[in-house]
């Protein structure tokens, strides 16, 4: 699978077993706090180094030997014999025979010991800050081979030669921030949406290939990018908000990097030889590198008990594979120290003893952090610091084993490496949503969709352009203007079914405070001398019985001619009604009656709700009903929810396409019916809308494609 290809500078590992980082290249750029804490010891008096320059090979190149401590052992230059590389005999100081008597008295009892515990999410509170937690640096060591493209990092042009100077150097960086952002956050999402199809393979392939060329801009002299190292660059002040933004900026970037590297090393499998390298980066870097700086009052990204925990799993899988490589090394326990224990501490002999042995009861030991600002011997943190120590002495009971084979198959079944991942990616994608939040508020409204849909036309439907209410539906403005001349009409003919005033008023705008509401010519119902004369002459005069009907109506409490309620006028005649009155009332009625409508709307579909539909048809089997039910729950993520009649015809749709485009059908496609317009169009294309799932060549490839006619 593709990942991030990376050339060393010194061939071999730059450490035997991931445990001491190597040294860092040189740069014309004036270090960081956190790169003056990461800088190798100097060399011994004994040892010349050659200064390297471009184009200039180096004579003698300083060798990267383990921090040394009191009472540890020291490995003279003269024994060396390549870089990263130990010899098969130590030299010893003077007091060296009694410190050997005291290690092999502590191995033996470490062999006898046995340390029960589980692997458990460590609780407590802790303090995060700016920088991060590792003392370490990152490895230059990455043996990340793509099998599309080869990338090598290294340092840009625009850190040699950019004309213009660092001014200059700082403006094209600070340009190339969104381009970062943007790839960033598409190679995430396409590993979120991760599917096993050519077709996103080849996508992921070119995003990819665009996100490691950028992020290479930005001096990436290991796994990730630094944070300071690029404000510094810059040219801004710590506090300005284009650092913020720029430390965000990178945040992403090494998240996208720490998931593309996650979902290489799964493609090749989890007993790949070049695990060591990568698990000891992610441990030097875990969290700093992915935690954005935080402005005034702003909350924590992320919660602070997961953090730790995460990072004490990631130092134990380090120490794992490290005792795994260390089977052909010398001094397996003098890299579990270099692990474990601060280096910059110098621990004595007697304090590491006792703290092995289970002796130190005034917690005298100081681990190396795994966060900046945590001290484990804080009172707050006791129930950490015990589940912390008990799985340091366990592992350090292995390091000491006879039998170190068989006590790390036993350390990887009991810390399998492959649910932390699991777990690790989930924080990823979670994290990596929160600073989206910060960026980008934006992100997932309408106006985002609207511009996802016009770049991305293939994936998202327009609405359908024969609809009239776009182009012909009137305005409010003219609903109420035709209203008001409906009522006019009414009031004019005498028809009883006339709209109220008032009902108009409230359609209309606000009537001002000197406009009097009861004004004769607007409440003039009088009909003219003309009309009342036609209406006369053709009503004819009732009988009598008419009039008994309407004193019986009388006599039993029916309303008289001095109800408000309006009464139909009697007919001209039972057998011959006036049609033509007749309807126009008809037409008034309904004119005065209707209401304005609401203007309709149309939410596109987002790329990540076409791909939530397809992988829910495969899930749920086409059953429309039970799919936009598990919507409604939110057991299905969708950014805008959809009936049942939405999703089957955006499955059509999508199937119209696969089938036009000769693409391999999705799992469940089979049971999606193309409606009659739908194989029309398949039809007119010449391919065959009857093709199913199974229609492949051996090499994936769809088959049965091109539309026949009757010999179907």
């Amino acid at each position: 699978m593709t990942g991030r290809g990376r050339s060393t500078r010194a061939g071999t590992r730059a450490e035997p077993a991931g445990a001491v980082s190597p040294q860092r290249r040189a740069t014309r750029q004036t270090p960081a706090a956190e790169d003056e804490a990461a800088m190798p010891p100097p060399p011994t008096p004994n040892t010349r180094v050659g200064r390297v320059t471009r184009g200039q090979s180096k004579d003698v190149e300083a060798v990267n030997v383990p921090p040394p401590r009191f009472g540890a052992p020291r490995i003279p230059s003269s024994q060396v014999g390549s870089i990263g590389s130990f010899p098969t005999q130590v030299t010893q100081e003077d007091d060296g025979e009694s410190e050997a008597a005291e290690d092999a008295a502590l191995t033996e009892q470490l062999r006898g010991s046995e340390v029960p515990v589980t692997e458990s999410g460590s609780q407590g509170t802790v303090l995060l800050g700016d920088d991060g937690a590792s003392q370490y640096r990152d490895s230059q060591d990455r043996f990340s081979q793509s099998r599309r493209f080869d990338s090598t990092p290294g340092r840009s042009d625009a850190y040699v030669t950019t004309p213009g100077g660092p001014r200059a150097k700082a403006r094209i960086l600070l340009r190339m921030m969104d381009h970062l952002y943007g790839y960033a956050d598409a190679v995430q999402e396409l590993l979120y949406n991760h599917v096993n199809d050519p077709a996103w393979e080849l996508e992921y392939n070119k995003w990819f290939k665009f996100f490691t060329q950028t992020l290479d801009e930005y001096q990436q002299d290991g796994f990730f990018i630094s944070g300071a190292t690029v404000i510094a660059s810059l040219d801004v002040a710590p506090d300005h908000p284009t650092a913020f933004k720029a430390s965000r900026t990178v945040a992403m970037a090494n998240i996208a990097s720490l998931l593309a590297d996650i979902h290489s090393i799964d493609q090749r499998g989890w007993d790949w030889p070049g695990l060591l390298s990568y698990v000891q980066a992610w441990d030097e870097a875990f969290p700093s590198k992915f935690l954005p700086r935080r402005e005034p009052n702003q909350p924590l990204w992320m919660e602070q008990s997961e953090i730790i925990g995460l990072a004490l799993r990631l130092r134990i899988q380090r120490t794992i594979y490290t005792l795994e490589d260390s089977e052909r090394e010398a001094e397996p326990m003098s890299l579990m120290d270099a692990i474990w224990i601060d280096p910059k501490g110098l621990t004595p002999r007697h304090e590491l003893l006792a703290f092995l042995s289970g002796n130190d009861d005034e917690g005298i030991i100081e681990l190396k952090k795994t966060l900046a600002g945590v001290s484990l011997n804080d009172e707050r943190y006791t129930e950490l610091r015990n589940q912390y120590i008990a799985q340091v002495r366990l592992l350090y009971s292995a390091a000491a084993s006879g039998h170190l084979p068989s006590a790390v198959a036993e350390l990887k079944r009991q810390f399998p490496i492959k649910p932390l991942m699991e777990q690790l990616q989930k924080w990823c994608f979670v994290l990596f949503r929160q600073i989206i939040k910060v960026v980008d508020p934006a992100r997932g409204t309408t106006e985002i969709l609207q511009k996802r849909r016009e770049l991305m036309p293939s994936s998202v439907y327009p609405a359908p352009s024969d609809f009239g209410y776009s182009q012909s539906s009137p305005t409010p403005a003219q609903q109420i203007a035709g209203m008001q001349f409906a009522h006019s009409a009414a009031v004019a003919a005498g028809s009883p079914y006339a709209a109220p005033a008032a009902s108009l008023k409230a359609l209309g705008k606000r009537p001002r405070d000197t406009q009097d509401s009861d004004d004769p010519f607007e409440t003039d119902g009088r009909q003219d001398n003309n009309q009342r004369r036609v209406q006369v002459a053709e009503t004819p005069r009732p009988r009598k019985r008419a009039r008994k009907t309407a004193a019986v109506l009388a006599a039993s409490g029916t309303d008289g001619e001095g109800s408000q309620t309006p009464r139909r006028p009697p007919p001209a005649s039972a057998t011959d009604p006036d049609l033509e009155a007749l309807s126009q009332r008809a037409r008034e009625v309904a004119v005065a009656s209707r209401k304005p409508k609401e203007p309709q709307s149309r939410t596109p579909w987002s790329r990540n709700d076409c791909k939530a539909l397809i992988r829910a048809v495969d899930v749920y089997k086409a059953k429309w009903s039970l799919m936009a039910q598990e919507i409604a729950k939110g057991v299905i993520p969708f950014e805008h929810p959809r009936d049942q009649q939405a999703l089957r015809d955006k499955a059509r749709l999508l199937k119209q396409d696969m089938l036009k485009a000769d693409a391999c059908l999705s799992p469940g496609f089979d049971l999606v019916v193309l409606g009659k317009k739908e194989r029309q169009a398949v039809i007119a294309c010449g391919k065959n809308p009857d093709r199913k799932e199974a229609d492949i060549d051996d090499d994936d490839q769809p088959t049965n494609t091109v539309y026949v006619g009757d010999e179907q």
